[in-house]
């Protein structure tokens, strides 16, 4: 299964988990299966009550208001522009109002199906 798959099928965001540099959510899909999605060398996570809320869309953006904050610590850091556009940008909005509810910056995702 692929990420962009879990958009707009009625799919539930049921908890995220985070230890280390490793993030899991755990998506509730419409047909009862679960569905995990795993993000690797997490840089941020921005949640707004993403917890038990429908996914409308997910989309794989080249930057935010968040990720241009990662980019700055990572400029002031050690890190280079090469760094920050090689990291993964996606953003979880909600259905019914189309409102932002999860925001990842990480360099790896996995779904587990």
């Amino acid at each position: 299964m692929k990420l962009e798959d879990l958009s707009n099928n009625d799919n539930i965001i049921k908890s995220i988990t985070c230890k280390e540099n490793i993030l899991c959510i755990e998506i509730l899909c419409w047909n009862g299966e679960t569905t995990n999605v795993v993000f690797k060398n997490l840089y941020g996570i921005k949640a707004n009550m993403a917890i038990n809320s429908e996914i409308g869309d997910i989309k794989v953006v080249l930057s935010t208001p968040f990720s241009l904050e990662i980019k700055d610590t990572i400029l002031s850091g050690d890190g280079d522009e090469i760094e920050y556009n090689n990291l993964q940008k996606i953003v979880f909005y909600d259905s019914w109002c189309e409102r932002c509810i999860l925001e990842v910056v990480a360099e790896n995702i996995e779904v587990d199906s």
